[in-house]
């Protein structure tokens, strides 16, 4: 995980507080790991995560 993914997904919830993030099936047996970091790190929600597709939601202040 990249420094600049994480900035990336922090202006993309800035931008729209809803946001989904789609995995490569190469990385699908870590997704999960992933997504609790991203989501960690951005202090967002997740909302829900079906195959290889995370819906995370952080509200604007």
């Amino acid at each position: 995980m990249t420094d600049s993914l994480i900035e990336e997904v922090k202006r993309q919830l800035k931008a729209n507080e809803l946001i989904k993030i789609r995995f490569a099936r190469t990385v699908a047996s870590e997704k999960e790991s992933y997504i609790t970091e991203i989501v960690e790190k951005t202090n967002s929600k997740l909302i829900d995560l079906r195959g290889n597709v995370a819906i995370i939601f952080k509200k604007r202040s």
